[in-house]
């Protein structure tokens, strides 16, 4: 993958995994609430749960400015993984997408 061309795709919104669903046996108007919220401020992302634009404030001129103390959660994304190729995917063009990767990359996303 080549960050310094991405220029922080990864960086620029993220996906909270534990997206609240209904329980249609006891239908909750407080989790019916927190859904309607959440779908206001954000995209449902099938199967991952809600993604939220939020760019780090870190991230000035395509880098991260605290590389060396970031978080954990950056930390642990792979760059060139499927997490990373699927977020340049969907956020960069075709033309970037294909410059940013690097020959090692996965050839496919499952």
């Amino acid at each position: 993958m080549r960050c310094d061309i991405c220029s922080g795709a990864c960086c620029e919104s993220l996906i909270i995994p534990a997206f609240v669903q209904p329980d249609p046996a006891s239908p909750s108007k407080v989790i019916n609430e927190i859904n309607q919220w959440l779908s206001l401020h954000g995209q449902i992302v099938p199967d991952k749960g809600i993604e939220l634009e939020a760019p780090c404030s870190w991230l000035k001129d395509g880098g991260c400015q605290n590389y060396e103390d970031r978080p954990l959660p950056c930390v642990m994304y792979i760059s060139g993984g499927e997490d990373c190729l699927e977020t340049v995917r969907t956020r960069r063009t075709p033309e970037q997408y294909q410059e940013i990767r690097n020959e090692n990359d996965p050839k496919t996303l499952n």
